[in-house]
């Protein structure tokens, strides 16, 4: 991760994976990415790069305004 997580994000990140809401990620090699889906207050697609860009993305308010989140962190734990 590029960024310095909060850990409160990191600990809302834990929640999610142990509650099971990490449903799948499938690795696209092709292209160095990774897709999941988190079920939060919605279900929110996820996209982690694995290129050393780092350039994730997520469609929730948070990664809107901070380029990190939950959903991202919990797909990488």
């Amino acid at each position: 991760m590029r960024w310095s997580i909060p850990n409160k994000m990191i600990m809302e990140a834990r929640e999610l994976v142990d509650q099971g809401r990490v449903l799948k990620v499938i690795p696209n090699e092709d292209k160095h990415i990774w897709r999941s889906e988190v079920i939060d207050d919605k279900k929110y697609e996820v996209i982690l790069d694995g290129t050393g860009k780092e350039e994730d993305i997520c469609h929730c308010p948070i990664w809107q305004q901070k380029s990190y989140c939950p959903h991202t962190t919990a797909v990488e734990l």
